[in-house]
């Protein structure tokens, strides 16, 4: 008995260093991408990252552009945070994860592009709103705040076409995703900041 509990023991410590560990299988590359966000949040950068290209193939193969650009604004905010030049403890442990930044920026503009040919506006503003903070993040404060307005003027283009291509907002602090915006850019994009 008291073997079976050293080795079941030994087992889920050995998983528990495992980036794969305890992340649910699915087919369903949505539920992938779902899946992604949380393993993000909890900073499980590895399997987040497996899963967010796996979901990418996925609608690659499937040939949905939404699912597709989808899973490119999920890879710029994971690329945006983990290889921010503010998150130096990242680049201690993986000095290549992505030292030049391009993956960012190359998934922020591969989503923007394609929701842009989808004439999704509001997706569009999701995807501007993830790069401008990618630059803010970089010290290029002009770039990121001509994306702050582009964001803001492409969400309500986005709304006056279609009221319900909306998007709910994950941040608590604010009612909706043009006051976050507005609030980012009065804090970030004030002179002499």
């Amino acid at each position: 008995m008291k073997v079976r509990i050293g080795l079941f023991v030994s087992i889920l410590i050995i998983l528990q260093g495992c980036s794969a560990a305890l992340v649910p299988y699915t087919s369903d590359p949505d539920k992938k991408l779902s899946y992604a966000y949380s393993l993000m949040n909890q900073d499980r950068v590895h399997p987040a990252e497996r899963l967010g290209m796996e979901s990418l193939k996925e609608f690659s193969e499937l040939n949905n552009e939404f699912g597709m650009a989808e899973s490119h604004v999920f890879l710029a905010s994971l690329y945006k945070q983990y290889a921010n030049a503010s998150n130096p403890k990242f680049h201690e442990n993986f000095p290549d994860y992505d030292p030049k930044n391009g993956k960012a920026i190359l998934h922020a503009n591969k989503a923007i592009g394609l929701f842009s040919k989808l004439n999704q506006l509001t997706q569009v503003s999701k995807a501007q709103f993830v790069l401008a903070n990618f630059y803010l993040g970089q010290d290029s404060k002009n770039r990121g705040c001509k994306l702050y307005d582009a964001s803001i003027m492409n969400y309500k283009k986005g709304i006056a076409l279609d009221p319900n291509t909306g998007f709910a907002i994950n941040n608590p602090n604010f009612k909706n995703f043009p006051e976050m915006v507005a609030r980012f850019k009065l804090d970030h994009c004030k002179q002499g900041s």
